[in-house]
């Protein structure tokens, strides 16, 4: 699992940034890995 850090120089560099990526957040799909109907399983032993 990667974090990302982001580091910003002013308050409209930071504003802007906060602004995209609430609606990037917005738009993300959070579920099981395989989703509903997985076309494979992985045999785990």
């Amino acid at each position: 699992m990667a974090i990302s850090v982001a580091v910003c120089v002013g308050d409209a560099v930071a504003d802007k940034l906060v602004s995209d990526l609430k609606v990037e957040i917005a738009n993300m799909q959070v579920g099981p890995g395989l989703g509903k109907n997985p076309s494979h399983t992985w045999d785990i032993l």
